[in-house]
Formats: C-alpha cells, sequence, structure tokens
C-alpha cells in the first residue's frame, strides 16, 4: 500500500488542528488558545485525556497549551507525526512490501514483512477490493501453484520489528 494513502487516512483530526495552527503565524495567543479548547471541547471523544501545546518555533513562546504538563501514552493521532516523519524521509511514492518466499524442496515457507499497514487489516484490505480472507486464500494458492508441500513450515520473518512490544514507561 502506498505511504500517500496511509497517510490520507489519517482523518479530519489533523485538518482540523492544521486549521488552528494556521491562524497561529498571524493570531494572538488568546484566539489561539480558545480555539483549541474548543477543538478539544467538541470532540465527541468522551472521557478521553487530550494536551496540547503550540510553540513559536522561532521564539520558543508558548501560542497556546491545554494540560500541556500532563504525561500521556501516545495514542493514534502519534500516527500524524510518524506517518509525516515516513512520508518525509521515504517519499509519497513509497510502498510496504510482504513478500512471500519457499524454498525449492517446497517445505518452507517464509513471509517477510516490512511494516505494511493493510497486511491483515479488514478496513484496509475492503478498501483494496478484498478480505483478510481472500488475501490467505491468495497466498494458499500461490504456494499450492508453486509446489508447497501441505505439512510444510512457516516461518513469519519480523526481523524490520524491534523487540520493545510496550514502551518501558508505559
Amino acid at each position: 500500500m502506498a505511504l500517500s494513502r496511509v497517510v490520507d487516512r489519517i482523518g479530519v483530526g489533523l485538518a482540523a488542528l492544521v486549521g488552528v495552527l494556521a491562524v497561529a503565524g498571524s493570531a494572538s495567543a488568546q484566539p489561539l488558545q480558545n480555539a483549541i479548547e474548543a477543538l478539544f471541547r467538541d470532540s465527541g471523544i468522551g472521557a478521553t485525556k487530550m494536551g496540547a501545546i503550540v510553540i513559536d518555533a522561532g521564539t520558543q513562546r508558548v501560542l497556546a497549551e491545554v494540560n500541556a504538563d500532563q504525561s500521556y501514552i501516545p495514542a493514534s493521532n502519534m500516527k500524524v507525526v510518524t506517518s509525516g516523519a515516513a512520508l518525509r524521509v521515504l517519499g509519497p511514492d513509497f510502498e510496504f512490501v510482504t513478500r512471500l518466499n519457499f524454498d525449492a524442496a517446497g517445505n518452507r515457507a517464509v513471509v517477510i514483512g516490512s511494516g505494511d499497514p493493510a497486511f491483515g487489516d479488514p478496513k484496509l484490505l475492503e478498501e483494496m477490493g478484498i478480505s483478510a480472507e481472500d488475501l490467505l486464500d491468495i497466498w494458499a494458492k500461490a504456494l499450492r501453484d508453486a509446489g508447497f508441500k501441505k505439512g510444510g513450515e512457516l516461518v513469519i520473518d519480523d526481523r524490520v520489528f524491534d523487540r520493545e512490544y510496550v514502551h518501558p514507561t508505559w
């Protein structure tokens, strides 16, 4: 799946935040403060804890803050930062690839992952016109057609990922 498509899925929250930040350069701190407070208040996400701080990159002056002194476990909105960094570093045409390799003897298949966000995600697969079951059927057929023997070994090569599954301070 193209990285630009993943970034497109981030959602309306980013657009709202960008709209708020767009006024930061020309607005005084109070209207920006009010806009962020309203965004939080009207978010419709219930009792979820949120915090924000907007700092002028040139002067380092705090322009607005809401619960900025609180520590939070990064939520799914952290994907915005991560996706933006990945887009900048990898470029908009980068594609994640998950490979399925097998040996000539037909008794060992290796799935080599690269962090593909669509791999096994039912919603993303649906958008691509297939289900998770369809994906597995496609892979199983490819293995059968290539001579993979029933009862062979399946190896998941996930070395692209570190082994820190949960941040140590969470």
